[in-house]
C-alpha cells in the first residue's frame, strides 16, 4: 500500500501523475482540504493522516518540503525493520529523497521508480548504496528472506564498508538446480568485489572461518562463524495431523519443540497442510492463527497420489483413508511451489500430534541490485569512512592498545581531566574537552566529528564498558549510520585495584556504584543487600563525593546488618597514577573512613582474609602442606 499526500496545486497534480504512472490499485492519493481539483480531500489533521499511514502503508510519499515530512513522522518512528519507507518529492519534481527505511522498507527502490515517473533525480544516502556495496537487507527484501538477527545485518554492512570480506553460505536444498546453476563465476566475482564470498554448504572447503558470516537456509547448522546472520527463505511447509479434539496449546507447544529439535527456523514456515478431515479441527486452526499461516487441506484421494517414501501406518489408513497424513500433505503442498520439493523431516509423533516438514526450493535468486563497481566516480571512497573509537583506561599512561589506537585518530575528545592527562603524549593531535556531567554532549561531539569523515577517539577512564561511555554512544549512534563504532577495552578500577590489594576478586564478585545521579538510592540499597546476602565480594565505585559524604557510611550500615564487623575490606585510591595507594581494614573500620571519587572500595566475603598485608579471597582449592 502506497500513501501519497500533496499540499499545493502543483504538488497534487504531480501526485496524480505518479499514481497513474505506477498503475497500481493500492495507491491512496490524498491532498489538503484547500485543494479540490484532484485527489481525495484529507478529512483529518496531518498528524492523524501520518499516524494512519504508519499503521497501514508500506510506502509514504510526501510531495512538498522535507521539513514537513520530518516533523510529521517523528512521533511515530520505531526502527528500520518496522517503519514504512518514507519518500519526499519536491513539488516541481526535481528531487525524490529516500528519507526512511531505504533498505528494509524498500524505500530506495521506490525512490528510483517514482523519480523515473516524475522525471526527478533520486537522492539515495544509505552508505552501501553511495559506496556501491552489497546491502544484505536489500538482498533479503528482494528475495523474501527473513532476517533472523536484524542487529547483525547492520554489522554486516559496517564490516563490508570497512573493507572486510563476509562469507555467505547457502543450503543447497532451498534452491532449485536451475537457481544453483545461475550462481555462476560472474556472480561470485561481483559478490567478491563487493565484500561477499559465496559458497554452498556442499563446498565445505571453501567456507571461511570468520567472526561474522551469512547463512541462507531453513535449518540452523554448525558453521565456522562466531556469529551468524540467518537469512531464512519462506519455503518451509509443515505437515500436521492430530487426534480429534487436541487443544491448540498442545499443538503450539509440539510445533515449537519440533522446530527446536530439528533446528528449523520458525520464520521459514509459510504454510501448514493436512487432510481435509482436519479442516475444522479447532486446535490446528488456533495454531495457524497464532502463526499467521494459511491452512491447506487435501482429500485422501489427492494425498494417496503423492509419490515418495512415507512412514505408512495401517491404523492411520483405516481411520483416515491414507497411510500417512503429515508427510504426504507437507510434500503435496510444497510441490505446488516447486517440483523439486522434498521432505526434510519425516513424521514425528507425540502427545497425539504428528508433524513433518518439507521444503519448496526457490526457483531463482535475485541479484538485480548487486553493484557492479566497488565505487563510482560520484561516490566517496570508503577509505575516508569515519570512526568513533571509544578508548578505555585514559590514565596518565595509556595502555598499549589504546596508545596504538590513539595514534591513528585525528581528534581526541574527553572529559577535561582525562584530556589533560593524555594530551602530553599526542601534542600533534586536535583535542576537544567538555566538563563533568556533559557525557551526552561529549558523545554528540564525537559522532558529529566522525560524521565529517574524521577518525575520532572518545577517551574514558578505566574500561569504557564499565560505568563508561560505551553504552551511551551506542544508543546515540543509531542517528549516525555512516559512523562505525569500535570499543577499545581497558582495565577497570575493580581489576586495577584488585591487583594492588592482592587477590580479592578470585571468587564470585559484583560491582555497585553508590552514585545516585542516574540510579535511585533505593535501588542501590536493594542491590547491596542482595549482594551481601548472597555473600558476593563487593567492589564499590563512586563511594562518596562532596554532595554524598555519608553514602559509604550508609552502605556499610546496610552491609553490617548481614556481614560480620571483622569482614576484611580494602581501599584503593588513584589507581594507575603516581599517587596510587591501598589499605586493608575491617568493615567496622571502613564505616568510619573517609573516601572520595578517586577511591574504589572492596568488601570481602565470609572467607576473605588478610595475608601478609594483602586482601585475598580463597577460591576453594584444597591445599595440602607437609
Amino acid at each position: 500500500m502506497l500513501y501519497i499526500i500533496g499540499f499545493t496545486k502543483t504538488g497534487i497534480e504531480l501526485g496524480d501523475k505518479i499514481k497513474n504512472g505506477l498503475n497500481i490499485d493500492s495507491a491512496l492519493f490524498q491532498k489538503t482540504k484547500r485543494e479540490t481539483k484532484t485527489g481525495i480531500p484529507v478529512q483529518k489533521s496531518l498528524k492523524e493522516w501520518t499516524k494512519d499511514a504508519f499503521l497501514n502503508a508500506d510506502v509514504i510519499l510526501y510531495i512538498g518540503a522535507c521539513g514537513i515530512a520530518v516533523r510529521s513522522i517523528a512521533p511515530f518512528l520505531a526502527d528500520k525493520w518496522r517503519d514504512p519507507a518514507v519518500l519526499v518529492l519536491d513539488e516541481k519534481g526535481n528531487y525524490c529523497i529516500s528519507l526512511l527505511s531505504g533498505h528494509a522498507g524498500g524505500g530506495n527502490l521506490w525512490c528510483k521508480k517514482i523519480a523515473e515517473i516524475a522525471g526527478a533525480k533520486p537522492v539515495i544516502t544509505t552508505a552501501t548504496d553511495v559506496n556501491g556495496k552489497f546491502a544484505v537487507d536489500v538482498f533479503a527484501l528482494e528475495n523474501q528472506f527473513n532476517i533472523e538477527s536484524p542487529s547483525l545485518a547492520k554489522e554486516v554492512s559496517a564490516r563490508i564498508l570497512w573493507g572486510e570480506t563476509i562469507p555467505m553460505a547457502a543450503e543447497g536444498m532451498v534452491f532449485t538446480e536451475k537457481a544453483k546453476k545461475a550462481i555462476n563465476q560472474e556472480i561470485k566475482s561481483k559478490l567478491n568485489n563487493n565484500g561477499i564470498r559465496f559458497s554452498f554448504l556442499s563446498e565445505a572447503d571453501s567456507l571461511l572461518k570468520a567472526p561474522l558470516g551469512i547463512y541462507i537456509g531453513v535449518q540452523k547448522r554448525e558453521l565456522p562463524f562466531e556469529q551468524t546472520l540467518y537469512l531464512s527463505p519462506q519455503s518451509l511447509v509443515l505437515g500436521i495431523g492430530c487426534k480429534k479434539g487436541t487443544k491448540g496449546e498442545t499443538i503450539c507447544r509440539r510445533v515449537e519443540d519440533f522446530l527446536e529439535e530439528f533446528g528449523l527456523i520458525g520464520s521459514s514456515l509459510t504454510k501448514a497442510a493436512s487432510l481435509d478431515l482436519k479442516k475444522e479441527e479447532q486446535g490446528i486452526q488456533e495454531f495457524c492463527r497464532r502463526r499467521n499461516l494459511p491452512f491447506i487441506t487435501y482429500s485422501k484421494e489427492e494425498l494417496s497420489l503423492v509419490e515418495g517414501e512415507f512412514s505408512g501406518s495401517s491404523f492411520v489408513k483405516e481411520v483416515t483413508g491414507v497411510d500417512n497424513v503429515c508427510e504426504r500433505s507437507a510434500l503435496k503442498c510444497a510441490r505446488e511451489g516447486s517440483k523439486e520439493a522434498a521432505l526434510i523431516v519425516k513424521k514425528q509423533g507425540r502427545e497425539g500430534v504428528a508433524l513433518a516438514a518439507a521444503v519448496a526450493p526457490k526457483e531463482e535468486i535475485i541479484w538485480e541490485n548487486l553493484p557492479v563497481l566497488i565505487a563510482t566516480a560520484n561516490t566517496r571512497s570508503w577509505t575516508a569512512r569515519s570512526n568513533v573509537r571509544i578508548i578505555s583506561r585514559a590514565r596518565a599512561r595509556p595502555a598499549s592498545g589504546a596508545l596504538e589506537t590513539l595514534k591513528k585518530c585525528d581528534i581526541i575528545i574527553g572529559y577535561t581531566l582525562y584530556v589533560d592527562l593524555v594530551q602530553p603524549h599526542f601534542k600533534e593531535k586536535e583535542f576537544l574537552a567538555t566538563p563533568m556531567r556533559q557525557e551526552e554532549a561529549r558523545c554528540q561531539l564525537a559522532l558529529q566529528k566522525a560524521g565529517q569523515g574524521k577518525d575520532t577517539a572518545l577517551i574514558c577512564s578505566g574500561d569504557a564498558g564499565v560505568y563508561g561511555m560505551a553504552g551511551l554512544i551506542w544508543e546515540m549512534a543509531k542517528d549516525y549510520p555512516e559512523v562505525s563504532i569500535e570499543i577499545v577495552p581497558g582495565v577497570t578500577a575493580a581489576l586495577g585495584g584488585a591487583a594492588l590489594l592482592g587477590a580479592p576478586l578470585i571468587h564470585d564478585f559484583c560491582l555497585v556504584s553508590l552514585s545516585d545521579l542516574l540510579t535511585p538510592w533505593e535501588k542501590i540499597e536493594k542491590r547491596l543487600l542482595a549482594a551481601a546476602e548472597a555473600d558476593f565480594v563487593i567492589c564499590i565505585y563512586n563511594p562518596s563525593s562532596r554532595k554524598r559524604k555519608d553514602y559509604l557510611k550508609r552502605a556499610c550500615d546496610l552491609l553490617l546488618s548481614v556481614k560480620r564487623e571483622d569482614t576484611v575490606c580494602g581501599l584503593t585510591r588513584q589507581i594507575a597514577r603516581e599517587e596510587e595507594s591501598f589499605r586493608i581494614l575491617t568493615l567496622k573500620e571502613l564505616r568510619e573512613t573517609g573516601t572520595d571519587m578517586f577511591t574504589t572500595v572492596f568488601i570481602g566475603n565470609e572467607d576473605t582474609k588478610a595475608i601478609e598485608g594483602k586482601m585475598v579471597t580463597p577460591r576453594g582449592y584444597s591445599l595440602e602442606r607437609n
